[in-house]
């Protein structure tokens, strides 16, 4: 399949729109939830509990996504994950206007909802050379094309969901967002059809561990996947510290912190294209390690007390970069991977990459308390730049040992 095929093949371009929608709909769901707990209940904590019931899935059930991946397949795995969303999120306000919503039952139902993020991610993954078949070049351009539509869902998702509530209302727009589970699962069901099948796994291969073990004994992945691991824990940590570093530096004006969130997701489009233009062409070893060095790099411009516009510029090119990483490490992974362990090795990966971002979160408000902003901003950078290294000395090191076999 050629790079004009991918982009005119019906089920390629349903796929990425579906995982565009999809994500979009997360993205307003990030919003829409905690705004309608905190005006519903008017309380922070039981606000933090429902946004911590989502993720609390990963850690628990997070590694189990491979052997279901393997029993349903990565198609039908997508379906059932995008329709048991529907089902449940729009339950939610359902139940609210019927007055019928507990609080324990909101909490159920949204770590549910939560409960099919890593299936659905895992099958993404999967489902891609199932589609283009086993060319690594392919399966990159497809993976680039995704985070097109990501990065494009990563702008729009939020700012649909912001102007929603304000014009329909915070309830409705949870109606919304269960709905684009539902048209997500509609352009799969009816377009997305694999035309390379994986073969079946016994199930000592696709056991909970055997993805995890794969990882750990490929001394390219099992760095990368730490260091990813790392780099989440402190994109968590930036998303409580950018706010703080907007109101200390610059005062109370929040639209120098949407100016930034924004330059992330502008630089991600950007990105995205040229990994889809380059991904093919390009040693992607390399173009991952590259990513990685030049995002390690460009961050530390967020040390010194600059203006807001440097700020929002590094945001941009960090977000160039972002893209490049994932849809090369993605293309990589699967492809040093064998096709009957993928679901696995992805779960896995997908797991341990979130499992821990939590902490960067709970951990950089107390950094900013007692230490103060520079001290904060200095160590979560330092962490950043520790995973950047390992990875980029990972990359250089495989392409050594390659060249030398050769």
């Amino acid at each position: 399949m050629s790079r004009r095929e991918i982009l005119r093949d019906g089920g390629i371009r349903a796929l990425v729109t579906g995982e565009a929608i999809s994500i979009a709909g997360s993205q307003m769901t990030y919003i829409v939830l905690p705004w309608f707990v905190l005006t519903t209940t008017g309380s922070a904590v039981r606000t933090s509990i429902v946004v911590a019931a989502e993720l609390a899935p990963v850690a628990f059930l997070g590694l189990a996504s491979g052997a279901i991946v393997s029993r349903l397949g990565a198609r039908r795995t997508m379906l059932v994950s995008d329709a048991a969303r529907f089902v449940l999120l729009g339950a939610i306000p359902t139940l609210h206007l019927l007055d019928a919503l507990s609080f324990p039952l909101l909490v159920a139902l949204v770590f549910c909802v939560g409960a099919f993020m890593v299936p659905h991610a895992t099958a993404q993954r999967v489902i891609v050379p199932e589609l283009v078949g086993e060319d690594e070049a392919r399966v990159g351009e497809v993976q680039a094309l995704i985070q097109v539509g990501w990065a494009v869902a990563g702008i729009a998702g939020p700012a649909i969901g912001g102007v929603l509530i304000g014009v329909v209302g915070e309830t409705n727009v949870l109606f919304i967002d269960a709905g684009s589970y539902a048209l997500s699962a509609l352009l799969l069901g009816a377009w997305v059809r694999p035309r390379h099948h994986a073969e079946v796994a016994e199930d000592d291969v696709t056991g909970v561990v055997a993805g995890v073990r794969f990882l750990f004994r490929d001394d390219l992945l099992r760095v990368w996947m730490l260091s990813i691991t790392g780099l989440n824990v402190v994109w968590s940590a930036f998303g409580v510290m950018f706010p703080v570093l907007v109101l200390e530096r610059y005062g109370d004006r929040p639209e120098i912190l949407g100016w930034i969130f924004g330059g992330f997701g502008v630089g991600a489009i950007v990105g995205s294209l040229a990994s889809f233009g380059v991904i093919a062409r390009l040693d992607r070893i390399l173009l991952a390690s590259s990513a990685a060095a030049g995002q390690t790099a460009v961050l530390w411009i967020l040390l010194p007390d600059l203006p807001w516009t440097a700020v929002a510029g590094a945001a941009i090119v960090t977000g160039v970069f972002s893209p490049m990483l994932n849809s090369t490490v993605i293309t990589i992974r699967t492809m040093r991977t064998p096709p009957v362990l993928r679901p696995s090795v992805h779960a896995a990966a997908v797991t341990v990459a979130l499992v821990l971002a939590p902490i960067g979160a709970l951990s950089v408000g107390p950094l900013l308390n007692v230490f103060g902003l520079e001290v904060a901003v200095g160590a979560v950078l330092a962490l950043n730049t520790l995973c950047g290294i390992a990875f980029v000395a990972a990359g250089l090191r495989e392409r050594r040992v390659a060249a030398v076999a050769v």
